[in-house]
């Protein structure tokens, strides 16, 4: 993943509340995809398959916007919901989609945009 993005990640929900101590200690990195461009496209398969090896009951999915701008695209929003309804096929619960920006991020869970 990028340089300490997942430690970034975890610091800023931990401390907005939004994911427990006890949570935090369950929560593991896992690289689906990287790339330097603009877009990276992600398959629901490739994001579940990993989850599903790993028997996990919930995922949280992040990526960042590389222009710092942490505001959802419409592709961000529709594959979380394409996720969201795999994860209740699969047993596995999408808790959030965390974009981050420059010091900054977007909960899409919290926007309600899923």
């Amino acid at each position: 993943m990028l340089p300490n993005l997942f430690r970034r990640v975890s610091e800023l929900l931990r401390g907005a509340g939004e994911v427990s101590d006890e949570l935090f200690e369950e929560l593991e990195e896992v690289l689906i995809a990287s790339d330097v461009s603009t877009e990276v496209s992600a398959r629901i398969a490739s994001l579940l398959r990993e989850a599903v090896r790993q028997n996990c009951p919930a995922m949280i999915v992040v990526h960042n916007h590389p222009s710092g701008d942490p505001t959802p695209s419409e592709d961000d929003i529709k594959l979380t919901k394409r996720l969201a309804e795999a994860g209740e096929i699969t047993g596995i619960d999408v808790l959030d989609h965390v974009i981050i920006g420059d010091n900054r991020y977007l909960s899409l869970k919290r926007e309600g945009l899923f």
